[in-house]
């Protein structure tokens, strides 16, 4: 017994000697640098909109929708995929059945247990844990990209019905309009005061707000049915409220969290790579029953290393080196990216912010050109081709004030979304909502 307990000392000696001879994380960094270098932020942002109908809709889209089933999907295999690298610390249990026969001797069977567990690898199976557990942030980041994808998908869709549903009213005001018009002209026509190309006038315009009617119920059942695809049921919608402005500069964007997890991943990958280039060292404990049927149990320690393999094992290295700069350059790229895009849907944002104020202005002083043409109308100072003019002028106004309005509540929701702050703003969490 003293024989075996000095050779394991001894190949426990030689495997840390190995260790350090061969420092599987030198150039590349330590494993202790791995795991510090992954700090996971936590962005606060006040929910200032949890609580309003259009959050409480998001939120009900979202949890009978399938993006959060398939987020919570590919969340699930990528922790499977961790339990499955942290196995390789556990022990493993072999049971083996020898069976010999000598000269002259019966035919000798022996059951065997072999009880290993995994003493040294250079850090390689740690590393493997860390990148699988990275690669299950990436797959909560993920979830979190489509969740905010598809909430800002409802809004849209809440939004246009909203829109859609103005614009029919702007349309029908229009033929009540010009069909009140058309029979004003009729009287006057009838009294023998009016022309014959007044009523003509009157009729295509009649016929064109109709069309126009007609193309404004299209767009409302279009928005109607996107509306019940994104809810589930058609919701009792208003004007989306104004977002806030974004406070993280894009540094809470899940896109660039997702990339960031991948590179850590990715070093991590390298550092086992890396590692790999020391050889594996076992403990193993064996049992079994010797020819006079006596339990016999032993120890020994196996060194595990494939030799041969050194241009292979430098190549795999080399190609994840070649994995970490690529994802390096396009954590670099996007994080450029975000940082373009926030600057022009900020300068977007606030175009749409004077174009609105433009537009209502032109929409009031179309309407009150209007109300004051009725007047003159009555009294005959007016001409029914100004009167037709003043009112398709007005209608061509509220529609573009309408228009614009619009786009301006939908892109402050585009800001937030592209920041990563849109489900934090409406008060959802995806880690909490239930599909």
């Amino acid at each position: 017994m003293r024989g075996v307990l000095a050779s394991i000392a001894v190949s426990i000696f030689v495997a840390g000697c190995v260790g350090s001879a061969i420092d599987p994380l030198g150039a590349e960094g330590s494993l202790s640098d791995l795991v510090e270098s992954a700090p996971r932020a936590t962005f606060l942002r006040e929910p200032v909109l949890a609580g309003t109908s259009v959050a409480t809709a998001v939120q009900t889209a979202l949890e009978d929708g399938p993006t959060l089933r398939a987020g919570r999907a590919g969340e699930a295999a990528a922790a499977a995929r961790v339990e499955e690298a942290r196995s390789a610390l556990r022990p493993s249990i072999n049971l083996g059945v020898t069976a010999g026969m000598g000269a002259g001797t019966p035919v000798d069977v022996t059951p065997t247990t072999t009880l290993s567990q995994r003493i040294f690898d250079g850090s390689a199976a740690q590393t493997r844990i860390i990148a699988a557990q990275t690669r299950a942030d990436v797959a909560v980041s993920d979830t979190a990209l489509r969740v905010t994808e598809r909430a800002l998908l409802a809004l849209v869709a809440w939004e246009e019905l909203h829109t859609a549903r103005v614009l029919h009213d702007i349309a029908e005001s229009s033929v009540a309009r010009s069909d009140d018009l058309a029979s004003r002209i009729d009287r006057l026509l009838s009294a023998g005061a009016g022309r014959t190309a007044d009523a003509l006038r009157a009729a295509a315009r009649q016929a064109d707000a109709r069309a126009t009617l007609a193309s404004a119920e299209g767009r409302v059942a279009e928005a109607e049915a996107s509306a019940r695809e994104v809810f589930g049921a058609l919701p009792a919608v208003g004007p989306l409220p104004r977002a806030p402005e974004p406070s993280f500069a894009g540094r809470a964007s899940e896109a660039l969290r997702a990339l960031t997890s991948q590179v850590e991943a990715a070093r991590a990958d390298l550092l086992a790579r890396t590692a790999e280039r020391a050889p594996t060292v076992f403990l193993d404990l064996i049992g079994g029953i010797d020819s006079d049927n006596d339990p016999d149990v032993g120890a020994a320690i196996r060194l595990d290393y494939a030799l041969g393999t050194g241009g292979q094992r430098e190549a795999a290295v080399r190609a994840a080196e070649a994995e970490v700069a690529r994802l390096e350059a396009e954590l670099a790229l996007l994080d450029s990216d975000i940082e373009r895009a926030l600057a022009a849907a900020a300068a977007r944002d606030a175009a749409l912010s004077r174009e609105r104020v433009a537009a209502r202005e032109a929409e009031t002083t179309a309407a009150q050109a209007l109300e004051d043409a009725e007047r003159g109308f009555e009294s005959g100072r007016v001409d029914s081709l100004d009167l037709l003019d003043l009112g398709r002028d007005m209608d061509r106004a509220a529609t573009r004030h309408a228009e614009i309005a619009a786009a301006h509540r939908v892109a402050g929701f585009e800001r937030l979304a592209l920041a990563g702050e849109l489900l934090a703003v409406l008060g959802v969490d995806p880690r909490r909502v239930e599909p």
